[in-house]
């Protein structure tokens, strides 16, 4: 007969949906589910193409960006291979950077040392085998098809799409619902924010989709030769809940986009197969649709045929996040025959020598006595209030009831008649008990003292005899089981196995390696026990489930390479909040103005950028399951993260310099009041690399002298007035040390403070001076001395030429947080040459700096003084001369005792490998030589000391603005 708390099973838990929701955040916030996917879709009926959607991935392990990219991947179906630059290649195979004089190749378009095409990469057409006419329709290989005969496959049931195309795809984590009425069914609902690119002449959809995807999934129990596993599989339809899109949607197109999704999902997933736990021998599932409940249901004793419709009671608590219940036969035999045990002997006889005096005489007669002790019973008592047998009971958790019967027998030899017969009786030993717990263990304790129970006619005399060895034999049988029956309760009651259980099905094996900097992470769940019911049937224990702390949102975006100045796009495929959706975008383009999105990830109409240098900032909010506590969902907003887009691109051919000796422009200090001094934060090279063609602009220089400081305006203003629209310029105003204190903020014009090399450059040897070059470097006019009012609208508008090019870029480091630095070589001492690697073992700062630079100079004070000062161990500093021999830091070095070494890099080899263009930037890396954090700008002492969660916190108010942010590390906090 199934019992009433637990059917035909032995153990059953339950799980409110709420808990089963915070459990998949985890696995999102563990990377076991994805947060971004970039998805190269064909979905034509051609046997040559395996799979309907294949997720690309660059050389970390994460989504693509470019969609142009993507295409190319999945024509050379050869994803691993795309994007794969020298950084990589240094990941994998270590080798020493600086060991040649040619450099590596090159990553970033229009830094120094940095340059690449400045043309999109060209996207590869496969070889189409008919010819296609109006009105056709294409995919990636090349099929042509008639629209409507797509149109009428769709329509009529065919398992094809006919979509084909590029879909990015930004994911929250899934929430669980039951299916309908079936309890043998969830709905999985992921959020989801899309992007679609259609290939040309194939079927358009909406650009940009938000909604949720729905995916019916089943989970059964599988035994195999190899063992019994949990298995988790696709096992109905999926389709597409269309929240939003940018454009509506037709049933067809509907109706196409949930056949792409089912046809990718059923190729591309791996069923989760998770083993038994070592002492379960059956296992079901069960939802209970009117309760938001789902059950596991286990036998762990025997292997009868349970069904899951044996078990029909929800005994999960509205707060409770999880239940078990364990039939109370697991309770109460193992508990009886550890009793049992350990009374011996269970009969007990005396021989009473009784002597009784007569008038005539003395007689002497002999009693027996005979004690029975019967097997003890053990039973579970749901009293709600009130006391059993004058012992207070918890209310509403019952109790657990051990009850002796023990048989008194006399019998006697030579008794006289007129002696009264002893009669025999029975009594009771009763004790009671309750539940101790702890975490997820269970204890047992007694309530109160044993209770003998002898009936009322037995005599005083006899009754207390009985009572004392009563509750002797039961004391010493409890302390010497004690410890044994705390054992049986626990094994029986705790929740270590469903622990387990519930890690393994969280972190499943992964069938092939992930990239190590973008490998899953153990994310473990933490239950506990927080109350109980003793009820007749069994025991149901309720409890929460508690993940790890969230971590912060993760804040990443880049800007389009390929994307015109006019019409720039950022893009935030792989921002997200672990464990949590975004729900809202918010783009600050500073005076320009601040644009929200709830629906995409890429900016819509983004403000032009102008030549000089621009900062892009982006925060977003989104809602997480709480971690821990009552289960709700609460805001979750990002760091504020800001980029700075690279300055314009400048030729000057014809010198031989070394890059130490080409002069740079100024990063400045943002000035929320035009009366703050002007301060620059760090150096940034204009120049493009020898041998580039195109992408360069034209470049007006001026030199003012002290009158002419305060009319910069006019330069943008002259620009204006020109009329020349049809080519790029930037303006650059050189000033001097002692102008620093005085020169006004001007929109549109950029600053550089190394007068002397700019002055050395262009000849200039009087100030006020002007000069313009053109996109080729020529210089094309000059002028020293003041302008003549409309003289220099009237040279731009003559001179400027055509053609020029402004394809502005983020200044940030390719080097990505978890990955292995590029090794390289450099003097410890005079003759001793060390490696990067054979410094593992304490962390590591790398100070990319430059003796022309303040701010380089500064922050390597900082970073030297910060980290003397520090109680923990401090990082050792290796300060890289950045194309120049280091005399100056070794100076700076001498006059401090350890903590620095100064590493000469006077053909800028190792700058090249890790990408570095603006001085200062320092890379930190832990003892294992992987990079925490790279850091661009002025580094004050202050955000040294302070802990790292306050350094994420760093305004643009008070700190320098950071120049490479690709994570929340290098965010400032919002004004608004």
């Amino acid at each position: 007969m199934a019992n009433d708390l637990t059917g035909d099973y032995d153990v059953v838990a339950q799980f409110s949906l709420d808990a089963v929701n915070r459990i998949l955040a985890a696995m999102h916030r563990g990377k076991r589910l994805p947060h971004a996917l970039s998805m190269a879709v064909d979905d034509y009926p051609d046997p040559r193409i395996g799979v309907a959607a294949i997720s690309i991935v660059d050389v970390h392990g994460e989504a693509m960006l470019d969609p142009a990219k993507v295409r190319i991947a999945a024509h050379a179906n050869a994803a691993a291979s795309v994007g794969r630059l020298s950084e990589e290649v240094i990941r994998n195979v270590d080798p020493v950077v600086n060991f040649r004089r040619d450099p590596l190749p090159p990553r970033v378009r229009g830094l120094d040392g940095a340059a690449s095409s400045v043309s999109p990469p060209p996207l590869e057409t496969r070889t189409h085998e008919v010819p296609l006419g109006p009105g056709d329709a294409r995919g990636f290989a090349g099929h042509a098809t008639d629209r409507a005969d797509i149109i009428d496959g769709i329509g009529t049931g065919e398992s094809y799409s006919y979509l084909s195309g590029v879909a990015q795809l930004q994911l929250g984590p899934p929430t669980m619902q039951i299916a309908g009425n079936r309890t043998d069914r969830a709905e999985v609902h992921t959020p989801v924010m899309v992007r679609y690119l259609p290939e040309e002449q194939t079927m358009p959809l909406a650009r940009f989709m938000r909604g949720d995807i729905v995916t019916t999934f089943g989970v059964k129990q599988v035994s195999s030769a190899a063992g019994a596993n949990v298995v988790i599989d696709l096992a109905g339809a999926v389709r597409f809940n269309t929240n939003w899109s940018s454009s509506s949607l037709d049933p067809n197109e509907r109706s196409a986009i949930d056949k792409a999704l089912a046809k990718s999902l059923k190729e591309s997933f791996e069923p989760s197969s998770t083993p038994f736990p070592s002492n379960v021998r059956r296992m079901h599932f069960k939802g209970f649709p009117g309760e938001n409940t789902v059950a596991v249901m286990m036998n762990v004793t025997t292997d009868n045929a349970a069904g899951p419709g044996s078990v029909g009671t929800v005994f999960l608590h509205p707060d409770d996040h999880f239940a078990i219940a364990v039939n109370g036969e697991a309770i109460t035999v193992p508990f009886a025959a550890a009793v049992n045990s350990s009374i011996a002997p269970r009969t007990q006889k005396t021989d009473t020598k009784v002597v009784v005096d007569y008038l005539i005489g003395t007689k002497t007669f002999h009693i027996y006595t005979s004690i029975y002790i019967l097997d003890a019973k053990v039973e579970l008592i749901d009293l709600v209030f009130g006391a059993f047998a004058g012992m207070p009971i918890v209310p509403g958790t019952g109790a657990i009831l051990l009850t002796i019967l023990v048989q008194v027998r006399f019998g006697w030899q030579g008794k006289p008649d007129v002696i009264p017969d002893p009669v025999d009786f029975d009594f009771t030993i009763t004790q009671a008990f309750t539940l101790t717990l702890n975490g997820r263990n269970v204890g047992i304790q007694r309530i109160g003292d044993v209770v003998v129970n002898i009936p009322g006619g037995v005599p005083t005399v006899e009754a207390d005899e009985a009572r004392k060895k009563a509750t002797t034999i039961f004391n010493n049988a409890w302390n010497s089981q004690v410890s044994g029956i705390q054992q049986k309760i626990d094994n029986a009651l705790n929740a270590n196995g469903l622990q387990d259980l519930l890690k393994s099905l969280m972190n499943p094996t992964l069938s092939t390696a992930a990239s190590p900097g973008n490998a899953p992470e153990q994310v473990n769940p933490e239950l506990t026990y927080t109350s109980f019911e003793i009820k007749p049937a069994g025991i149901a224990l309720h409890g929460s489930i508690t993940v790890p702390p969230w971590p912060r949102p993760h804040v990443e975006f880049d800007k389009d390479p390929w994307a015109p100045a006019s019409n720039p796009e950022y893009r935030a495929l792989r921002s997200w909040i672990p464990g949590g959706t975004v729900k809202e975008y918010r783009w600050d383009y500073g005076k320009q103005g601040v644009v929200k999105d709830s629906h995409r990830f890429i900016t819509v109409n983004a403000p032009a950028l102008s030549p000089m240098s621009s900062k892009v900032c982006m925060t977003f909010t989104g809602s997480r399951i709480t971690a821990s506590g009552p289960i709700f969902y609460e805001t979750v907003s990002s760091p504020r993260s800001c980029k700075w887009t690279s300055p314009p691109v400048v030729k000057f051919p014809g010198i031989d310099w070394s890059a130490a000796d080409r002069p740079q422009t100024v990063v400045p200090k943002p000035r929320p009041d035009p009366e703050m001094a002007f301060e620059a934060v760090a150096h940034v090279s204009p120049w493009a690399q020898d041998g580039i063609n195109g992408g360069t602009v034209n470049l007006v220089v001026t030199f003012p002298d002290e009158a002419s400081l305060g009319t910069l305006e006019t330069l943008p203003q002259a620009l204006a007035r020109s009329g020349r629209t049809d080519t790029a310029t930037a303006m650059l105003c050189v000033i001097t040390p002692e102008q620093f204190e005085r020169v006004p903020p001007v929109d549109g014009v950029m600053f550089a403070d190394d007068a002397s090399a700019w002055e050395r450059l262009l000849g200039i040897r009087h100030r006020p001076a002007t000069v313009l070059l053109d996109p080729a470097g020529e210089t094309v006019w000059r002028h020293e001395g003041e302008l003549e009012p409309g003289a220099l609208t009237e040279a731009l508008r003559n001179h400027l030429g055509a053609g020029g090019q402004f394809y502005p870029q983020f200044v940030e480091s390719p080097l990505r947080e978890g990955q292995l630095s590029p090794n390289f070589l450099f003097d410890a001492e005079p003759g001793e040459r060390l490696t990067l690697r054979k410094l593992t073992g304490r962390p590591l700062v790398l100070l990319f700096w430059r003796s022309s630079s303040e701010p380089s100079v500064a922050t390597l004070r900082n970073l030297h003084r910060a980290f003397r000062r520090s109680d923990a161990e401090a990082p050792l500093i290796l300060a890289i001369d950045d194309g120049q021999d280091g005399e100056f830091a070794r100076g700076l070095a001498a006059a401090d005792e350890g903590g620095l070494i100064v590493v000469a890099d006077p053909e800028r080899q190792i700058a090249r490998a890790y990408g570095v263009s603006v001085w200062p930037t320092v890379v930190f890396l832990d003892a294992s030589g992987l990079v925490r954090d790279v850091r661009m700008g002025l580094i004050s002492e202050d955000e040294l000391e302070q802990p790292e969660r306050e350094r994420t916190r760093a305004d643009d108010r008070d700190e320098a603005p950071r120049l490479n942010q690709p994570d929340s590390r290098h965010s400032e906090r919002s004004a608004d």
